[in-house]
């Protein structure tokens, strides 16, 4: 099964490289209201990051929009860290500007949250 998964995530990444914009923009519809699913998903992340980095912002806003009131939640989550990452490291908007404000304001407690996974970890 996890292969199947894995081959899956493996071929939408390469359509997502190669394809049109036109069926860029019908693939990633296709994601519309399993965003946040995808995100924490251990293969399904990678797919999101794909369309982050391939995808004109305008083409993807949905996907955006869904991480609006989650940004500290998935800020602290082994996967959804990394989509957030993407979306700030290589995004220049307005919208950006967002992300960057409710980590800054949340910081802190990411900063405790951090503090704990690490102690954690390496204890």
């Amino acid at each position: 099964m996890i292969y199947e998964v894995l081959y899956v995530k493996i071929t939408l990444i390469q359509a997502i490289e190669v394809v049109d914009l036109d069926q860029q923009t019908k693939m990633v519809a296709e994601l519309d209201g399993h965003i946040m699913r995808c995100v924490r998903d251990q293969n399904g992340n990678h797919v999101i990051q794909k369309c982050i980095e391939c995808i004109p912002q305008e083409s993807i806003q949905f996907i955006i929009s869904s991480f609006y009131d989650h940004v500290v939640t998935l800020s602290t989550h082994p996967y959804g860290c990394r989509v957030i990452q993407v979306r700030v490291c290589l995004t220049h908007s307005s919208s950006c500007n967002y992300f960057i404000q409710k980590c800054t304001k949340y910081g802190y407690e990411l900063i405790l949250f951090l503090g704990c996974v690490c102690f954690s970890f390496y204890s």
